[in-house]
């Protein structure tokens, strides 16, 4: 089964529609995929399960680890410590729930400077992996995501208005962007790389 980071037949429930073909609605596809660009962007990470080739992220000495986007983590196929001149392949890693920790002090440097002179300039590591959810994100990421597509698609005349004027009167409405509900939901999902935390 494909990855669908929501699905038709509920979004139908949700939103009344009443056709069966999605290719009848074709502003859905462009709010799915704003809803779930949005939802990786707030939360600094890749749901979607892939095989991902020289992802890059430079090096950090102080803390040695190496966050990685697409997550949950499956396996790590190989891992390279890239400088200008030269890139070599290292096992001295282990996998964290985010990314991986490098074991780069056994080499005996005492700090980045001395590490970075050694090996010949800025230092890269590029990580080939396995990640990501196969079939779908974790539910409250799921129904976070139905939650602002319905809040989305109701919307859809006045995306980007602060207020709405009916005969009944006149509506303020939040600023574009996702619902602070939806933001509550999300936040057990955020990458720790993207707060500044450890990991």
């Amino acid at each position: 089964m494909a990855f669908a980071f929501v699905e038709f037949t509920k979004l139908k429930k949700l939103l009344g529609l009443d056709k069966d073909d999605v290719e009848d609605y074709p502003q859905l596809e462009f709010l799915v995929e704003s809803v779930q660009d949005a939802i990786e962007d707030y939360c600094g990470r890749l749901f979607e399960y892939a095989t991902v080739t020289n992802e890059r992220v430079n090096l950090s000495f102080e803390s040695r680890m190496v966050p990685l986007l697409r997550l949950p983590i499956e396996s790590i196929t190989e891992v390279r410590v890239v400088t200008s001149a030269t890139s070599s392949t290292t096992t001295a890693y282990e996998i964290t729930p985010y990314g991986i920790r490098l074991d780069i002090a056994h080499g005996g440097y005492s700090s980045q400077f001395d590490y970075e002179n050694a090996v010949g300039g800025n230092v890269w590591i590029e990580v080939d992996y396995v990640g990501g959810y196969e079939t779908s994100p974790p539910g409250p990421v799921q129904r976070a995501a139905y939650m602002q597509m319905g809040y989305e698609y109701q919307n859809i005349d006045n995306i980007g208005a602060q207020s709405v004027t009916t005969e009944g009167g006149t509506i303020n409405r939040p600023e574009l962007g996702l619902l602070k509900e939806v933001k509550s939901r999300l936040q057990k999902y955020i990458h720790p790389a993207k707060m500044g935390a450890g990991f």
